[in-house]
Formats: structure tokens, sequence, C-alpha cells
């Protein structure tokens, strides 16, 4: 079984096709890139594959579970996305990034702490 996998997935902007019935298993270990021009869809590619965007059509499967189907604090979980732009409203140091993947791991009312 492949830890992703992406089954005939669809997606589009704008009806634009960014791509049509894409499938392929990535399994424990593996380490994949995705590469490509400016615009074609890599960054929708990736929101599309963490939930973040609905596909048109396919399936996106996360440890034997459709993502569609996890609930938001079970997909931040399993998923961390880092953009090249970071488009916050505030500066955040290096630290600060990283701590924000613990988040979903944190019981409500605990904080963080550096170790």
């Amino acid at each position: 079984m492949s830890l992703l996998a992406l089954k005939n997935l669809s997606i589009e902007i704008s009806n634009t096709c960014v791509c049509r019935d894409l499938s392929l298993g990535i399994n424990p270990g593996e380490v994949w890139s995705v590469l490509g021009r400016n615009g074609v869809g890599k960054s929708t590619l990736l929101k599309t594959v963490a939930g973040l965007r609905t596909p048109v059509s396919g399936q996106i499967i996360l440890d034997d579970q459709e993502v569609m189907n996890l609930s938001r604090r079970s997909r931040a979980q399993r998923l961390g996305i880092l953009f090249q732009e970071n488009e916050t409203l505030f500066p955040a140091s290096v630290l600060d990034t990283v701590l924000t993947g613990r988040h979903p791991w944190l019981n409500p009312l605990q904080g963080e702490s550096v170790e």
C-alpha cells in the first residue's frame, strides 16, 4: 500500500485543466518533487493533495483514508506545506514557522515549549 496515492485526479483552475486523470503512488521512504514552469499548477496540485482545494474528480488517499473525508485537525496532523512565498501578516522566525506545525497536536489550552 502507498503512503499517498492519487487515483485519476483531475484539477481545474477557472475552467482550465491543470491535470487530468493523474494516478501515482508514493511509498514510505520515497522522495518526490514537483517541477514545472511558473503558472502551470504545481502549487494548485499540492494544495489539492493537502485537501485545501477540491478536485474536479478522482481520489487522494493518505494512510488508506480519503483526504477530503478527514477532519481539518486530522489533515493538519498528517500533512504540511511550506510555500516559497510567505503570505503572513506578521514577521515570523524560523522557529515560529516550525512550531506552527505542532499546533494540531496540542491541547487547545496547552502552549508550545522549546526543549
